[in-house]
C-alpha cells in the first residue's frame, strides 16, 4: 500500500508541479557547470516529500500495530526528514552557503544520535567486535553525513539519481525484511514508489529535476535506514550490507572526497569531474552513461544480497572488492580529471 500510494501520488502531482514551476519561473537555468541546455523546473523534491509522507501517514493510520515497536523513533525520524527537506527546498529557492547547510545537517545528525541511532560496534575482519564507546558519536555522524549527501552527488544527469535510488531502495527493502527491520522495509517501499513515479518525468529528457530538496530527502532516508539495520541485528554483515547496497552513491561520495583532497581543494568545492562527467568526456551519451550507472548499481545490489545470505564465507572477499573499487575509481578519476578538461556539455546527445 505504501508503494502504491507513493507511486500514484508522484504520478498525479508531478505534472501540476511542473506547470507551476514554469508559471512562477522556478527553474534550473543552464550554466557553466550544468549539463542541461533548457530551463527545467527544479522543485521535484516537493512531490517526493508529499507523496512519501502521505503514504507513510496513511499506513500508520490504517495499520498502527506495524509501527508499534518504533513509535518513539518515528517522531524523531519525521522531524529530521522535515528539517532536511526544508534545508534542500531553501537551497533550491535561494542557494545557501556550505557552512549553513553542513551546520543544519550536523544538528539533525546530533538529534538522531540522541534519539538512539548509533553505530556502537565496529566489526574488523578476523578480530572481535570492538565497542566504539564515545567514538560511536563521530563515527555515526560521519556515516550519516556521507549517506545524506550521497544522492545529491550523483544527481547530475537526467534520471540518474532517481533510478539508482529505486535500485538501492528495492534492495534495502529486502534487507529490512530479512533482518525484521520492518520500519526500514516500510520506508524503502515509499522510496521505491516515489522514485519510480518520478522517473517517468525525470528520465532523459527530463521535464523536472528533484533538486537538492529531493536528493537530500532521499539521502536522509537511506542514511537512517542503514543505521536501523545494524541496530536490529548486531552482526558484521548487518553493518555492511546496507553500505554495499548503496555502493554506487557512496562510490561517488568517496571518489569526490579523495579527488578533491588529492587536488588540494576543499572537499565540498563543486567540480565537473564526477564519474558521469568522465564517461561523457569519453564520448558516451547521457542515456548510455545513466544505463551504465544503473548496471553498476544493480551489481552492488546483487553483492549486498549475496553478502546477506552467504555472509560468513564471502564477507571478506566482497568487502575487499568494494574497498578496492573505491580506491581504484578515486585514483583514476583524479588522474583523468587532471589530464582531461571537461567536455561534458559537448558530449550530450
Amino acid at each position: 500500500m505504501v508503494f502504491a500510494i507513493a507511486l500514484a501520488g508522484t504520478w498525479l502531482l508531478t505534472p501540476a508541479l511542473t506547470e507551476f514551476c514554469h508559471w512562477r519561473k522556478i527553474l534550473d537555468w543552464p550554466g557553466a557547470r550544468k549539463l542541461h541546455q533548457t530551463p527545467t523546473p527544479r522543485l521535484g523534491g516537493l512531490v517526493l516529500f508529499i507523496s512519501a509522507i502521505s503514504a507513510w501517514f496513511l499506513a500508520y493510520i490504517i495499520w498502527p500495530t506495524l509501527w508499534q515497536e518504533s513509535r518513539s523513533l518515528i517522531l524523531w525520524l519525521a522531524l529530521g526528514a522535515s528539517i532536511i527537506f526544508a534545508l534542500g527546498l531553501w537551497d533550491d529557492l535561494k542557494p545557501l552557503r556550505f557552512r549553513y547547510k553542513i551546520m543544519l545537517q550536523i544538528l539533525t545528525g546530533i538529534m538522531l544520535i540522541w534519539a538512539g541511532l548509533r553505530v556502537n560496534l565496529l566489526f574488523i575482519p578476523f578480530w572481535q567486535p570492538v565497542k566504539l564507546g564515545w567514538l560511536s558519536y563521530p563515527v555515526t555522524m560521519l556515516w550519516f553525513l556521507a549517506l545524506l549527501n550521497s544522492v545529491n552527488l550523483i544527481d547530475g544527469l537526467d534520471g540518474l539519481a532517481a533510478g539508482v535510488s529505486v535500485i538501492s531502495a528495492a534492495t534495502l527493502l529486502l534487507v529490512g525484511l530479512h533482518y525484521e527491520a520492518y520500519l526500514v522495509a516500510l520506508i524503502m517501499a515509499g522510496v521505491v514508489g516515489v522514485g519510480l513515479g518520478f522517473l517517468k518525468f525525470n528520465f532523459s529528457p527530463a521535464k523536472i529535476f528533484m533538486g537538492d530538496s529531493g536528493a537530500l530527502f532521499l539521502g536522509y532516508l537511506f542514511a537512517v535506514s542503514s543505521l536501523i539495520c545494524p541496530i536490529k541485528s548486531y552482526t558484521a554483515v548487518a553493518l555492511f550490507v546496507p553500505l554495499v547496497a548503496l555502493g554506487l552513491p557512496l562510490l561517488e561520495t568517496a571518489s569526490s572526497f579523495l579527488r578533491r583532497t588529492l587536488g588540494l581543494r576543499k572537499f565540498y568545492a563543486a567540480d565537473n569531474q564526477h564519474l558521469y562527467n568522465l564517461l561523457l568526456d569519453f564520448g558516451l551519451s547521457s542515456r548510455k552513461t545513466v544505463i551504465i550507472f544503473y548496471l553498476f548499481s544493480i551489481l552492488f545490489s546483487i553483492l549486498s544480497l549475496i553478502l546477506m545470505f552467504k555472509g560468513g564465507a564471502l564477507f571478506l572477499p566482497i568487502l575487499s572488492l568494494v574497498v578496492a573499487m573505491v580506491l581504484v575509481v578515486s585514483l583514476v578519476s583524479y588522474i583523468l580529471g587532471k589530464r582531461m578538461p571537461s567536455k561534458s556539455k559537448k558530449a550530450l546527445v
